[in-house]
């Protein structure tokens, strides 16, 4: 995701429903060749514990539950939220048929519609680079955790994508660099985690991307807001991963992406 200040009004577009977000999700999915598909690697990082009351911000498309709904444990509470109305819609779908309580919500990250203390985890998947606010985002999150619970936050490291990157970067504003580096990352996010974390560790996901439709790519890229690429340009995106295929079999792309964990610390309070 390409982060440009400033730009709300784009992030309500991209995140109006999943249509965009699919795009990219796509990608991922039909060139992945990770042992662990990306959702299974984080629910591996769930606790298992019975009970569990589990929060997710910025739930997306719900697909973090619904790809493992066979190993969710009846006993648990899901409360899954977003702010885009749409994309709340298509998690209530997606997990009708998950195996515990589960409720879904439209809800602000910066106002969170809980009581202290209620959530044993919480979950912010691919979302706090997007939330100016941070700060405050993290301190809401915190309040409605007990002390000790364990907080997952998926983000890109520094290199995610780096030969999409580089083709965006030689044909945006001929030539200008556009910024992106996101503001939560798995080498900045663990120093940000620290007045109401604990326990903070980085946890990479290993995965190589070998792609053999260059149309892959370009929905990629028209999926991403704020880039200002020539149609010609793209034209020649898709002639260059083209003569890759051909020579290769496929244009490999490097993700880095990761879940950073904590603890909320105990002495914030309850």
């Amino acid at each position: 995701m390409v982060r440009t200040p400033g730009q709300g009004w784009q992030l309500e577009q991209q995140y109006r429903d999943g249509a965009k977000l699919s795009s990219r999700q796509r990608l991922h999915e039909s060139c992945s060749t990770a042992e662990t598909p990306w959702h299974r690697f984080v629910f591996d990082l769930l606790p298992s514990t019975p009970g569990r009351r589990v929060l997710e911000v910025g739930c997306g498309r719900g697909l973090l539950w619904a790809e493992n709904g066979d190993r969710i444990d009846p006993s648990w509470a899901l409360s899954l939220t977003d702010m885009s109305s749409g994309m709340v819609a298509e998690t209530r779908r997606a997990t009708a048929s998950v195996p515990c309580r589960v409720v879904t919500r439209a809800a602000n990250v910066l106002s969170l519609p809980f009581a202290a203390g209620k959530f044993d985890v919480v979950v912010a998947n691919h979302m706090l680079y997007h939330v100016d606010e941070r700060p405050l985002a993290l301190a809401e999150m915190a309040r409605v955790m007990v002390p000790g619970a364990i907080l997952l936050a998926a983000t890109n490291g520094e290199r995610h994508l780096s030969q999409i990157r580089e083709l965006v970067r030689r044909g945006d504003g001929h030539g200008e660099t556009r910024a992106f580096d996101l503001d939560f990352d798995l080498d900045n996010g663990p120093s940000q985690l620290l007045p109401w974390f604990s326990d903070i560790r980085v946890v990479r996901h290993s995965n190589r991307l070998l792609i053999k439709d260059p149309q892959l790519v370009l929905d990629y890229i028209d999926s991403m807001p704020g880039l200002d690429l020539s149609a010609d340009y793209l034209d020649e995106i898709r002639s260059e991963i083209s003569r890759a295929i051909e020579q290769k079999g496929y244009w490999e792309v490097s993700p880095d992406s990761g879940v950073v964990t904590a603890t909320r610390r105990p002495d914030l309070g309850s």
